[in-house]
């Protein structure tokens, strides 16, 4: 009987998947296996293969420029996405504090990053901008997002009013362009020492921006602020037709929260 546990056990241990790390640069050509700075991944790739528990995607400081909107599914795992390293190892920052940022820039998707079931996806020294309709989508799924040193510059500035037509009820109009969430009421949202700028400043259009110029949140246990600065958002044309019918009346502030209880 002993024999038989011990290599029950053995067949057990052999089975747990041990969390990886994956590195990835802006311009790694595709193909890499991500194993070290020298074979790098993509940003697809790396999200198409994180999904064990504990996993962690290091990302180069630089720009990104993606094509498609990046989905981040861990399978209700924790999952790691950390930029602004220098590439040299897996510790060693870029000078000046340089982040990894995605800049979507003449695309017209609806979210730079797209995020679902997880238990906790964490954002660190990440940024991303110039987002056509907003820069993370989270809708009605599981888990807890932490983002911390994370910026979030000029998201929504593209805006058109077909966009207003193509989404749901909840995205009928461009609340959170730097993002909008729906949890299950279980989540937590949790944002510490991130910038919020220039969000919505400029659109193409005087669209309907609704309420929460840059962050929506709904069905969520808690949301947190911690040193976290809004600068600049809902300026300009984006502001001059919100509700009401109106013109420059009820301008809509720079978040918007419903079941979510919030600490800033």
């Amino acid at each position: 009987m002993k024999k038989s546990m011990l290599a029950l056990f053995a067949i057990f241990a052999i089975a747990v998947v041990q969390a990886a790390t994956y590195r990835v640069t802006p311009d790694a050509p595709g193909g890499g296996d991500g194993s070290s700075w020298e074979k790098p991944m993509t940003i697809v790739e790396a999200v198409g293969v994180a999904k064990t528990d504990g996993d962690i995607i290091l990302c180069k400081a630089g720009v990104y420029y993606p094509t498609a909107t990046i989905v981040v599914r861990s399978l209700n795992n924790s999952i790691t996405l950390k930029g602004g390293l220098a590439g040299t190892d897996d510790e060693t920052l870029a000078k000046n504090g340089e982040r990894s940022v995605f800049d979507a820039k003449d695309t017209t998707m609806n979210a730079v990053f797209n995020l679902q079931d997880c238990k906790m996806l964490t954002f660190e020294n990440i940024e991303i901008k110039n987002a056509y309709f907003r820069g993370i989508s989270k809708n009605e799924t599981a888990g807890s997002l932490l983002f911390k040193n994370c910026a979030f510059d000029s998201c929504g500035t593209n805006y058109t009013q077909k966009v207003y037509q193509d989404n749901p009820p909840y995205y009928s109009h461009l609340r959170g362009g730097a993002g909008a969430f729906i949890g299950d009421s279980k989540g937590t949202v949790a944002f510490e020492d991130c910038i919020f700028s220039r969000n919505m400043y400029e659109a193409k259009n005087n669209v309907f921006v609704g309420y929460g110029i840059a962050l929506a949140f709904q069905k969520y246990k808690r949301v947190s602020f911690d040193n976290c600065l809004f600068v600049s958002n809902g300026l300009g044309k984006a502001c001059l037709k919100s509700g009401g019918g109106g013109g420059v009346n009820n301008v809509r502030g720079a978040a918007i929260y419903s079941e979510s209880p919030v600490t800033i």
